[in-house]
């Protein structure tokens, strides 16, 4: 053990200083890392309730429909994000999507959209009227 007796840089006591620096530092960054996830949810938590206005629901989905479908229905609309909810209704077997568009009015319109995947009538509403 070379540092156990050598001065300076190398020696015992700058080796436990080191040492101890180093334990700080990691403290330290695991607490801006928490604090950094908490804002993070915090924010997408804001956002989410923020953007409820721009938020239809989309129900009567064809099981075997995907995010595709739903995109190409909504194709002449401002869409954000399509998210197609893992539940599907009980009886019908049917899915439901939450379709995010960029700005309200582009809800107002889709949310009275007439349409049809794979044969079903789908049935789309605001997010905030729920």
């Amino acid at each position: 053990m070379k540092y156990l007796f050598g001065n300076g840089s190398n020696g015992y006591k700058a080796q436990l200083e080191k040492e101890d620096f180093v334990k700080r530092a990691y403290a330290k960054l695991d607490n801006l890392i928490k604090q950094t996830l908490e804002e993070i949810t915090t924010y997408e938590a804001a956002q989410r309730k923020v953007n409820v206005r721009n938020r239809i629901i989309v129900s009567n989905i064809a099981a075997d429909a995907g995010v595709e479908e739903v995109y190409q229905l909504f194709s002449e609309y401002h869409i954000r994000q399509v998210s197609i909810l893992p539940e599907r209704e009980p009886i019908k077997r049917t899915r439901v999507a939450e379709v995010e568009l960029f700005d309200e009015e582009s809800a107002k319109r889709a949310s009275r959209i007439i349409g049809y995947i794979f044969g079903l009538l789908v049935e789309a509403r605001r997010a905030t009227d729920t």
